[in-house]
Order: C-alpha cells, then sequence, then structure tokens
C-alpha cells in the first residue's frame, strides 16, 4: 500500500488483479445490474487510488476496499424507484408441479435457488450487504463492521432481521406454513 501511495502503478496494477474478482463479486450481490456493478467498482477503484494514504492498516485491505464500494454502491440505489411490495406483504400463486421424480427434484432446487435470489432481493440494501459478508464471502462480525463502518451490534441486529425475513419469505414462497409460524 505504501508503493501505491508514493504513486507506484505497477503496485496498484498488482493489487486491482488480485482484489478486483472479489471486489467485482462483492458489488455484482448487491446490484442487479452487471454494467453498474462493472461501474460501481471502477469508481471504488478510482478511490482507492485517490484515497490511498488515507488506509491505516486498521483493517484488511480487502475490508478496506469493500469498504469504499458499500459506500459507492447506495449512490447507484439512490436513482432507483423503491419496491413497492413489503418483503411480508408477499402474495403467491399456486403453482403445481408435475413429471417425473429427477424433473421434479430439479424444478424444486430451481424455484427454491430463484426464492432466495427473490427474497434476497427484496431486503434493504444494509441487510442483504450483511448476509452476503457473512455467508459468500465468510467475514467475521468485526471484518463486517469495518466494511460496513457500523458498530458490532448492528452487524448482529441486521443479521438476525435479515435471517428472518428471508426464513418468512422463504416459507411464503415455498408454501411451508411451519416456517411461517403457522404449525398445523
Amino acid at each position: 500500500m505504501r508503493l501505491i501511495a508514493d504513486g507506484d502503478d505497477r503496485a496498484f496494477c498488482q493489487l486491482y488483479e488480485a482484489l478486483s474478482p472479489d471486489v467485482f463479486a462483492f458489488i455484482v450481490r448487491r446490484m442487479d445490474n452487471r454494467a453498474d456493478a462493472e461501474d460501481v467498482k471502477q469508481e471504488t477503484f478510482t478511490a482507492v487510488w485517490n484515497s490511498v494514504k488515507s488506509y491505516a492498516g486498521d483493517a484488511s485491505v480487502f475490508s478496506w476496499v469493500c469498504g469504499i464500494a458499500a459506500n459507492k454502491i447506495p449512490m447507484n440505489y439512490r436513482k432507483r424507484p423503491k419496491p413497492t411490495e413489503d418483503i411480508d406483504d408477499l402474495a403467491l400463486g399456486d403453482q403445481p408441479l408435475s413429471g417425473d421424480d429427477s424433473a421434479e427434484e430439479l424444478i424444486i432446487k430451481t424455484q427454491e435457488r430463484q426464492g432466495l435470489t427473490h427474497c434476497m432481493g427484496k431486503l434493504s440494501f444494509e441487510h442483504r450487504e450483511c448476509l452476503f459478508l457473512a455467508f459468500w464471502h465468510d467475514c467475521s462480525e468485526q471484518e463486517m463492521a469495518e466494511t460496513q463502518q457500523i458498530p458490532r451490534g448492528t452487524v448482529k441486529s441486521r443479521l438476525s432481521q435479515a435471517r428472518i425475513k428471508i426464513k418468512r419469505c422463504l416459507a411464503r414462497l415455498l408454501g411451508d406454513d411451519k416456517a411461517n409460524g403457522n404449525e398445523v
């Protein structure tokens, strides 16, 4: 980082090559448009170049760069209209499945994956970010707090709330009355 702070282009290129794929994955999982995610990645690395002297070394370089990306992403979302339906108000139609067992299993797995994607999309940006850092990037609560620049207690709260909302949403999507709190 010191070499980059001194203006070493080659060191910056090495940092970019090393972190770019993971930073892009961090960004794209929070955004539904890959082109916008690519723009945010470029803005992030431009900000890294311009503010590298402020890197204190308290967090890992990846956490620091993701913190910058996390600050860039909401700008993109502020331009978008808010969803009109709340995750708790989701209503679904019946979708009967038919076919042989292997085809049915494939359909169920596809629906579960699509359901998770749908439910993640219904969460607030902050809740999605916590789940992504925890489960897709295996960050500790402390790393998540540093990346998001929030207290650790807020991370715990957001994770708990996000898990509950995802569970409820998936239960509605998959028709699971027990998970919905409506035990038969």
